[in-house]
């Protein structure tokens, strides 16, 4: 992966655990819960952003 696809997914994983744990953390109104949902969708779009700039192996590389 270039260092520049693992800079951006590095910091999309860092934005989507910040959410996770914000959801976690929330109090109990229904405005809070309301926003930990939110909170929460946010994060699993993140982390599904992250797996998709992530290879899931390392393909040869061209030329090696």
């Amino acid at each position: 992966m270039s260092a520049y696809f693992a800079t951006h997914a590095g910091l999309l994983r860092y934005v989507a655990q910040d959410f996770q744990d914000m959801a976690q953390s929330g109090g109990t109104s229904s405005g809070d819960s309301d926003q930990a949902a939110r909170l929460r969708v946010y994060a699993s779009i993140l982390e599904r952003m992250v797996s998709e700039l992530m290879p899931t192996s390392n393909p040869p590389q061209p030329g090696r």
